[in-house]
């Protein structure tokens, strides 16, 4: 076979070629993201103002000064609920399931915080002082009578606690439901941690595939399981609130995870709620086995998650001479949907002083 060589001159012409198509290749690919990321920036900022007019806010806007947050108030009487859901975008829709037979009793009051679902983002830094003024101002702005209950679910329960501490002549009674200590996230041992992520930099990129279309154009359906509540349809909710979800976690989620429980600034004492009647319901894990942990989570770590976590639910016990805690083993971390029933009793034994028969 006839063997093929080329010159120095051949070689030096072909290098250059290959240069010149690598070069346009490089340039053709860096144009097709530059116009990707404008077009998905684009597709998303269009979506989020379709959103904004297709579903207007359900229940009122209340103007604080700085922005404006969403409130449903449901249910009749004179003792007042107040409800503050965990981290995510359940927000003012969080306790549905609750509402019926607790609004038979008592005036129910369910927001979003601020950047989540209706509310507009809020200034500064999303922390649990500043959640807890915002809240604060707007049951001034409601006229909300006092005293009230407060009730608040995992990350919602920091706001409470903040909430009960600084406006305590407010507040007559505190139920935490699966509610870590102010301090969780600094006393997780730093295995758990990074068996659960949650770091800043995936949230920056999360933040991206958000803002940029990424997650609007692949996140799955919301899972169907129509039900009505108080003649809400639940599904119809769940697709809308998933319309909303880009922007609730860029606005609200993210810089609270960050803000409010990674550099949480609350200080707790031991008795700083003097006699208030809190009642703290805590599952035995809110990650109940192997199966439901992150990927890697094994019999070690949900030990040591087991161990962790009894720790953090004893300690709450110390806010007030006047605490009572209860442990669901096999309730999940959302027992107000899994055991309502026990969850609504709970939250009616310091809000009516004397039940009807």
């Amino acid at each position: 076979m006839e063997r093929i060589s080329f010159t120095n001159h051949q070689l030096s012409n072909m290098k250059q070629r290959i240069g010149k198509w690598m070069k346009r290749f490089f340039f053709f690919a860096l144009g097709l993201i530059i116009v990707l990321i404008i077009a998905g920036y684009g597709y998303e900022t269009v979506s989020r103002k379709n959103v904004k007019k297709k579903f207007p806010p359900p229940g009122q806007l209340v103007d604080i000064g700085t922005h404006k947050l969403h409130f449903r108030i449901s249910g009749s009487g004179n003792e007042t609920i107040v409800f503050d859901a965990g981290s995510g975008e359940q927000g003012s829709y969080g306790f549905l399931m609750l509402e019926e037979e607790l609004g038979k009793h008592a005036t129910l009051i369910s927001y979003d915080r601020a950047g989540i679902n209706w509310s507009e983002p809020g200034p500064g830094e999303r922390n649990g002082v500043r959640i807890a003024d915002e809240l604060y101002a707007a049951l001034q702005k409601l006229a909300i009578k006092s005293p009230v209950v407060l009730v608040g679910h995992s990350q919602g329960g920091l706001h409470m606690i903040q909430f009960a501490k600084k406006y305590r002549s407010m507040v007559k009674g505190l139920v935490l439901m699966d509610a870590p200590l102010p301090s969780s996230f600094n006393d997780m041992p730093q295995e758990l941690k990074n068996a659960m992520g949650g770091s800043s930099s995936q949230m920056k990129m999360a933040t991206f595939m958000a803002n940029f279309g990424v997650m609007r154009l692949t996140a799955p359906p919301p899972p169907s399981a129509p039900f009505k509540v108080n003649g809400l349809n639940t599904d119809s909710i769940e697709q809308v609130i998933a319309a909303m979800l880009p922007a609730t976690l860029v606005n609200g989620v993210f810089p609270e995870v960050e803000q409010s429980v990674m550099k949480n600034d609350i200080v707790v004492n031991d008795g700083m709620l003097d006699s208030l009647p809190v009642r703290i319901i805590s599952s035995r894990s809110f990650i109940r086995n192997v199966n439901e942990g992150p990927p890697g989570w094994n019999e070690t770590l949900q030990q040591k998650f087991v161990e962790y976590w009894e720790r953090n639910q004893s300690a709450l016990v110390k806010l007030s001479s006047n605490s009572k805690r209860m442990i669901l083993d096999n309730s999940g971390h959302a027992m107000h949907v899994t055991q309502p029933a026990f969850v609504i009793a709970t939250i009616l034994s310091v809000t009516v002083d004397h039940l009807p028969e």
